[in-house]
């Protein structure tokens, strides 16, 4: 059986190789996304596959591009807050912006055709982690030590071994000679007694897609379109594990270990899809195709030690590379919407997802050693499934300039029973909104939560028991507006 570890130090820490921060974790970490387009869209909750003339069409429907009759340009600008347990996080960010040029053409089948480009936000990674000390049967530092024995201390001294781990604690004297000997180690406490253990991660980041449009609408009857996007990665995390150790004897008061690690990179997709309008009813499908990223990891770490005499030590890693290729599931989305005259129009998305289908490999690049990843894919087959998320939503139609909007969704985990993961990992999701129209003028504000839950585990399963529970809330409170040509 096998436990889904949120904490990304400690899957680092248990082996060294080139692939530490390349596991099954990027995968849902890069391949959830959610609807943040517009204000319209966000309002209704990202149940928009089967509407369209809105620039949030480009992520989710890109055949509702052809529903345009006139240009657009617009964006949309909001705070991102995220909430984790007892910490939380604001964050300023542009959701949208983008702008639809639309052509009349002399084809009485097809009057009008759509070229579009946006720029959409559809993940956010801002957030805090922080527990309270844990009181742990087995210090960390026992894992370097492990490592560390057998090694010269000379291979520990000029990093040649172990240069993120034992040789930080030996540059940290966490690490000393054994008596006489060159390759047997002691430590300052009992590393197999208990230790209070607290840890802190902070995550910062996004996914941004530029997106490229076209649309167009046959007959009245049936709309198709294509989106081109270009997918760009920003990740940045840094955790410190602090262990402050209980053992009276011992002359260390307290260390730390920190990581760093920053993902940056790129991908393209593609996503195509169609809208039949019969009348009063609409019908959407969608294919996304997943994204080709090709990932480059910048990684390094330090250990800090404060003794009861008040010396303090740092030993700080070199900084490390690593280039890898990532690609993320395909989607399926299919939708439909009744529009009830001029009053209201009710919507609804089901997409399916299988994270099981993520895949890592090599890349060609300098920093990539050729790695295959098969056990790391095999991780990806045996701890994910296929989710179903269902979005629904509402707009009603106030007067002839207000519009009010609201959605809710509802996404079924994506971690298999194999997984062993005993938070409630299913996504849960509400939206409200409204927008003022006056003659080519739009403008709109839509708040957006969702909840859900994940494990956290800063030691060995084995050696912590049962996990942390980490309920976590994501929100957002925006504002957008254009102008229509």
């Amino acid at each position: 059986m096998r436990k889904i570890i949120l904490a990304i130090g400690f899957a680092f820490v248990m082996g060294e190789s080139s692939t530490w921060a390349q596991n099954e974790a990027d995968v849902i970490r890069f391949s959830y996304t959610q609807p943040m387009g517009s204000v319209r869209t966000m309002g209704m909750g990202g149940a928009f596959g089967a509407l369209g003339a809105d620039f949030g069409s480009a992520s989710i429907n890109p055949a509702g591009m052809g529903v345009y009759r006139r240009g657009d340009a617009g964006a949309t600008m909001g705070i991102y807050s995220s909430k984790t347990n007892a910490n939380s996080l604001s964050d300023a960010a542009i959701n949208n912006l983008g702008i639809a040029l639309v052509t009349p053409s002399i084809d009485p089948d097809m009057p009008f055709f759509t070229i579009a480009y946006t720029r959409a936000t559809t993940e956010q990674f801002a957030g805090v982690i922080s527990t309270p000390d844990m009181p742990l049967t087995a210090s960390l530092l026992h894992t370097f030590l492990q490592s560390a024995t057998g090694t010269p201390f000379s291979l520990l001294d000029n990093s040649t071994e172990y240069p993120f781990t034992a040789s930080l604690a030996w540059y940290a004297y966490l690490l000393d000679p054994d008596g006489a000997s060159t390759d047997q180690y002691v430590t300052p406490f009992d590393t197999q007694g208990t230790v209070n253990t607290n840890y802190r991660i902070e995550e910062s980041g996004n996914i941004t897609d530029d997106q490229f449009s076209v649309g167009f609408t046959l007959k009245d009857i049936i709309s198709l379109g294509a989106t081109i996007s270009k997918s760009t990665i920003t990740y940045n995390s840094n955790s410190i594990r602090e262990e402050i150790i209980t053992e009276a004897e011992s002359e260390l008061a307290s260390w730390d270990y920190s990581e760093n690690l920053n993902i940056d990179g790129s991908g393209l997709n593609i996503k195509v899809g169609g809208i039949l309008h019969a009348d009063w009813l609409k019908i959407g499908i969608t294919w996304h195709s997943g994204t080709n990223y090709t990932l480059f990891d910048t990684y390094w770490y330090s250990i800090n030690s404060y003794w009861k005499d008040g010396t303090t030590n740092y030993a700080p890693s070199m900084t490390g590379n690593y280039e890898y290729r990532l690609k993320t599931p395909q989607r399926l989305l299919l939708s439909s919407a009744v529009v009830i005259g001029k009053n209201m129009i009710l919507s609804a998305d089901y997409e399916g997802v299988d994270y099981s289908t993520g895949l890592l490999s090599s890349s060609s690049g300098w920093a990539s050693d050729g790695y295959a990843f098969n056990s790391e894919n095999i991780a990806v087959q045996d701890s994910y499934v296929r989710t179903h998320q269902l979005r629904i939503g509402v707009e009603a139609r106030i007067n002839k300039k207000w519009r009010a909007r609201a959605g809710s969704g509802y996404t079924t985990s994506p971690f298999s029973e194999e997984a062993e993961v005993q938070g409630d990992a299913r996504r849960y999701s509400t939206s409200l909104g409204c927008e003022y129209r006056m003659d080519a003028k739009y403008l709109g504000v839509a708040w957006t939560r969702s909840w859900f839950e994940r494990d956290l585990y800063i030691a060995d399963p084995q050696l912590q028991g049962a996990p942390i529970n980490l309920a976590n809330s994501k929100g957002m409170l925006v504002i957008g507006g254009g102008v229509r040509f």
